[in-house]
């Protein structure tokens, strides 16, 4: 009583079977579901890269990605007009939608990073738990994935990101590169003064990009108001007291996140006599190395570039000298896989903290790994070194 499945010898019948399948290859031929918009689209777009934006933002627009992952699309008609789907229904609609308008597209299946890696050497079909949509532009191939309202035209969800899909085309198909086309990049700007009797005022300017600014637009959305974002975030990152001043997010995709606040403490400088203690970086000092084992048999895998810089400025109050500033720190992992530069640099009574740290290989091999496991060890250890100013 087991359900018939189809083993071939090839590839190539592998894409054959599919496009013979009425669930798969008679989804993205026609376009008939969405042959009406399609016409409105070529009527007011005339460029190939204006088309591609057009039926991307259409379909990504109305569609709303019910959780299900599948390569099947069963009923492309009715999922398009309740506006919902599994990642089948709507991105074999998106290559119909680019097909309609005689764009040269195709389905790509994969299997998302959950569901484990694609072997070539296996010629299965169910290894594969979802497709996304390939068109070509200026000689290459996008691709684009609708079911995330999060992410930018020709950035992928990072489920996605998980080594090669198949495309599926009339001639056989060919393996595509699952690739990143976008690093998850933070960069915090603080302006700090210090009174007196050791109170810390100041103002920060926090920025998101790329893979950064989808996780913060998926987070914010869960919110009812910025100020309830706000609230939540100064829970992890007491002793902090925060006050917004703005948060744009809702602006257009592409675009980075923007968080501004002003923000008080009391308690975060530790006085010793006449010396007080100041961690130089007030958020994302790391503190823990995330590698445990001794040694690791399976590769490290990031899923994207991460980069993340931290600028500090603090004002010292009148009536203290710097006692001692941590020393600058430079590392740079063998072929630039990851580097970390760490500044702290005097000027009168003001004192420049730079940090910034950058992991540029997504995919660490486990002979790698006491490296990467060691680099993580300098980081921790030099941002824990304390500025230290002396009352006079």
């Amino acid at each position: 009583n087991q359900p018939i499945k189809n083993y071939t010898t090839t590839w190539e019948a592998i894409a054959k079977l599919l496009l013979e399948d009425s669930d798969f290859g008679s989804r993205i031929d026609g376009g008939w579901a969405i042959k009406d918009e399609m016409a409105v689209v070529e009527a007011l777009n005339t460029t190939p890269e204006a088309k591609v934006n057009a039926v991307f933002e259409l379909v990504r627009g109305k569609m709303n990605w019910d959780g299900r992952n599948s390569i099947y699309s069963f009923d492309q008609g009715k999922a398009w007009k309740e506006g919902s789907g599994s990642s089948g229904d709507i991105n074999l609609l998106l290559v119909a939608a680019f097909r309609r308008l005689n764009m040269e597209a195709y389905p790509v299946i994969l299997s998302t990073r959950a569901n484990g890696f694609v072997h070539p050497a296996q010629i299965i079909i169910d290894q594969f738990n979802y497709v996304i949509a390939a068109v070509k532009l200026s000689d290459k191939y996008i691709l684009l994935d609708a079911t995330d309202k999060n992410c930018p035209i020709g950035i992928l969800p990072e489920r996605c990101l998980n080594g090669q899909g198949r495309l599926i085309s009339e001639k056989g198909g060919e393996w595509v590169d699952l690739k990143p086309l976008a690093a998850n990049k933070k960069s915090y700007q603080f302006k700090i003064g210090i009174d007196a009797e050791g109170k810390l005022i100041g103002s920060v300017n926090e920025k998101y990009e790329g893979y950064a600014a989808i996780e913060q637009r998926v987070s914010l959305k869960y919110y009812t108001d910025d100020e309830a974002y706000l609230k939540e975030y100064q829970k992890n990152h007491s002793p902090f007291d925060m006050t917004l001043d703005s948060i744009s997010w809702k602006a257009d995709i592409p675009k980075p996140v923007l968080v501004s606040y002003q923000f008080e403490s009391e308690d975060w400088i530790e006085k010793a006599g006449n010396l007080w203690m100041i961690s130089p970086l007030l958020l994302g000092q790391r503190t823990t190395n995330p590698f445990k084992l001794e040694k690791r048999d399976y590769p490290v895998d990031y899923s994207f570039p991460h980069s993340t810089t931290h600028t500090v400025t603090f004002t010292i109050p009148d009536g203290f000298v710097v006692e001692n500033l941590p020393e600058t720190k430079k590392m740079i992992l063998p072929e630039r896989t990851a580097s970390f530069m760490y500044s702290v640099q005097q000027t009168g009574n003001t004192i420049v903290v730079v940090s910034k740290f950058d992991i540029n290989k997504v995919t660490f091999l486990p002979e790698e790994y006491a490296d990467l496991k060691e680099f993580y060890n300098q980081v921790i250890a030099a941002q824990a070194k304390q500025i230290i100013l002396k009352k006079l």
